[in-house]
């Protein structure tokens, strides 16, 4: 439930660093698709979680959210470099904290775990990586946020296909409201009062949330 509120942090994070400008539509899909996910897992809610855990996902949440505002910033290098200077560098902190703290670190055995692992490694990390850099460059970093809302409806979706996972009408509803906040918050063009005045040319929606460029910059004169 706390990832769910990323659309909705990066949506205010962009609006603090100046990156887009705020937009009726994109806080009511950040809100619409977060009921959504409520009614999604609102059987699986406990209320004994520690509070210490809860401040750590949403202190992960919002990082994933700045992520994204983060990364149009950064200055053209080649994304897979970088992120795979960053991954490197992670894991070799989390391999000193497994020392430290004893852990033990058994390899997998069966076939099936290094297949997942396989996969997990090839489509969730690379070629997901690739489409959400190819996306991000061309939409905003609030529309891009909403991925992480669609992943949990394809992975429930595809194991109701491979492993016969039951679904159940709250998913279903949820689902369609969560599709709903995504349309409205990313996809819903808002059109403007006709005037007397020559119409200016439609664009995307996730371009209009784009801040002017100042007057006088050499991107106003160009």
């Amino acid at each position: 439930m706390l990832v769910a509120l990323t659309p909705l942090l990066t949506f205010g994070l962009a609006i603090a660093h100046g990156q887009e400008r705020f937009r009726s539509q994109g806080l009511i899909g950040a809100l619409v698709a977060l009921g959504g996910v409520a009614i999604v897992f609102a059987d699986q809610v406990s209320a004994n979680v520690p509070l210490a855990s809860l401040v750590l996902v949403l202190l992960g949440t919002v990082c994933i959210a700045e992520t994204g505002v983060i990364v149009k910033w950064i200055p053209r290098s080649d994304p897979f470099f970088t992120n795979a200077i960053a991954m490197l560098a992670g894991a070799g902190l989390l391999f000193a904290l497994s020392l430290v703290a004893s852990e033990a670190r058994p390899l997998p055995s069966q076939p099936a775990t290094w297949a997942a692992i396989a996969y997990l490694i090839l489509f969730g990390s690379v070629v997901m990586f690739a489409l959400y850099v190819f996306t991000l460059e061309r939409w905003t970093a609030s529309a891009v946020s909403y991925m992480t809302l669609l992943l949990p409806l394809v992975t429930v979706s595809l194991a109701a296909v491979l492993t016969g996972e039951r679904i159940t009408p709250s998913f279903l509803a949820g689902g369609l409201v969560i599709l709903a906040g995504v349309y409205i918050g990313a996809f819903l063009k808002i059109r403007p009062m006709r005037s007397s005045a020559s119409s200016m040319p439609e664009c995307l929606p996730v371009d209009a949330a784009q801040e002017p460029f100042p007057a006088g910059s050499p991107a106003a004169r160009g």
